[in-house]
């Protein structure tokens, strides 16, 4: 029963992470920091996915990008790029997010008896850069010259491939350093009933 508790209770964290990068996500119009925040949110859908399976990480992707949205609606939010309001970027960030993740959870499930966490964490980061940056660039057909559309993809996918890039190497840094402390403790332990034996 308290297995099943705390695992509601890390699902409604993880969905609540992910609620707060989604919104946080249309508060910023710098590229960098738009690639971070999706960086992370993009990590944590596969975390979700990982743990508790893709109908949930699904459920959750389209309950945070729909109180997102209503969020937005609610307050009348506006978002301006060079000084100019554009209309639907918000509605279009979303459904990117909601296209990337879907697609990309695809892809990270279906690969996992043939590769590790850590793998598949990876390329579902770049496919999820990617995808993103494509759905973006739909949308600013209609809103900016394509010279500028092709240098808005660039920077973006530019931006999450290195983000994601550190990201795999921390979270591979990290494995390590656990593995590592693991082995230590048990060449310890062993020591210890050694010493005690003699």
């Amino acid at each position: 029963m308290s297995k099943i508790l705390n695992n509601d209770r890390l699902y409604l964290l993880l969905t609540f992470v992910l609620f707060v990068l989604t919104l946080l996500l249309n508060f910023y119009s710098k590229i960098s920091y738009c690639s971070l925040i999706f960086t992370f949110l993009a990590f944590t859908v596969n975390i979700i996915s990982e743990s508790q399976g893709y109908k949930k990480a699904i459920k959750s992707v389209i309950l945070c990008t729909s109180a997102s949205f209503a969020f937005a609606i609610l307050y009348n939010m506006k978002y301006y790029i060079y000084g100019e309001p554009l209309t639907g970027l918000i509605f279009a960030s979303l459904l990117s997010v909601f296209i990337s993740s879907y697609i990309s959870l695809i892809f990270f499930l279906k690969r996992k008896l043939q590769h590790s966490f850590l793998t598949r964490n990876f390329k579902s980061l770049l496919s999820h850069a990617f995808i993103d940056g494509l759905v973006m660039s739909i949308f600013f057909t209609s809103k900016f010259p394509m010279h500028r559309v092709l240098s808005i993809f660039y920077k973006e996918t530019a931006y999450k491939l290195v983000y994601s890039c550190l990201l795999h190497l921390f979270i591979l840094t990290t494995f390590y350093l656990l593995k590592q402390v693991k082995v230590s403790r048990e060449y310890l332990s062993g020591l210890n009933i050694t010493q005690l034996n003699n």
